[in-house]
């Protein structure tokens, strides 16, 4: 198996853009953003200070000379950004890791070539944080990416709190993962309030086909792969239809859970050609184009 980021990897990014449903700050629904630089803030005036004005902002130098409180006044560039939460968890098997990278890269890889900065967080128990302002640094994130390897458990409510902490104004969040994590509730409240703040949310749910449709049977001896806990399992006729109930209720929970909060949600397979999930996942569901 190739690296995820080969040849075959930027010939089919290059042809795309990101596509962004909600209106983002000066933006129209579903137009690129412009590359605005950077977000800097600049100095733009003084005023005098009132009281609750922030200490920090105080003009000590104009204080000396004059004994009076002034307060800077800043300007900010209007700026988008965009975070891209990676999940790196033990759950994440080699071909599902594989695909989330291909697909984290993808969308940190557009946004950088529309002029803006990009923050990827691979999240496990110790998250890991990887952030470019310019194309010039995408090889160096993506090599990031590329060397990142399965580990520990999944805290997924702490990375989509850690993440949304990052956009100072609206912008794309998008979470890549496997989704296996108890408490939903926690994770959509958060994203809840982040499309409330105007953030354009993103979920990309990458299973197996072995978990979607176990094709094993007979006595099992199951290993979580995040706790190492073990568990014999009997996998019968009647107990995988019970596992396909059950995993499809997971699936649907999550998609409407998503889509509940305004968000985007995809159903991306780990074994899918990764043109495919660009085609029939991400371009026609209009996140790409």
């Amino acid at each position: 198996m190739n690296g995820p980021f080969d040849a075959e990897f930027f010939r089919r990014v290059e042809k795309l853009q990101l596509v962004f449903r909600k209106k983002l700050a000066g933006l129209r629904e579903g137009e690129i953003p412009s590359g605005k630089r950077g977000g800097a803030v600049e100095f733009a005036d003084r005023r005098t200070y009132s009281p609750g004005d922030e200490f920090r902002h105080v003009d000590w130098t104009a204080y000396l000379r004059t004994e009076r409180l002034f307060v800077k006044e800043f300007t900010k560039e209007e700026a988008f950004a965009a975070v891209v939460l990676m999940d790196c968890s033990a759950s994440m098997t080699e071909k599902k890791l594989f695909q989330a990278k291909r697909i984290a890269g993808a969308l940190a890889y557009l946004a950088l070539g529309a002029g803006h900065r990009v923050s990827v967080e691979c999240f496990a128990d110790v998250p890991l944080w990887h952030r470019a302002k310019t194309i010039a640094e995408a090889p160096a994130l993506l090599k990031s990416l590329e060397r990142e390897q399965a580990r520990g458990q999944t805290c997924l409510d702490k990375a989509v709190s850690a993440a949304f902490e990052e956009l100072r104004l609206p912008g794309l969040a998008a979470v890549v993962s496997d989704l296996l994590w108890e408490g939903r509730g926690n994770v959509i409240g958060t994203l809840r309030a982040a499309g409330q703040r105007g953030h354009d949310v993103v979920v990309i749910h990458v299973l197996s086909r072995a978990e979607r449709s176990p094709e094993v049977a007979g006595q099992l001896r199951l290993r979580d792969l995040e706790t190492g806990e073990k568990r014999p399992v009997v996998l019968d006729d009647v107990s995988r239809r019970t596992y396909l109930v059950r995993i499809g209720e997971f699936i649907e929970g999550w998609r409407r859970a998503v889509e509940g909060t305004g968000g985007r949600y995809y159903l991306v397979e780990a074994e899918e050609p990764f043109e495919r999930v660009v085609a029939a996942y991400l371009r026609d569901g209009g996140l790409l184009r």
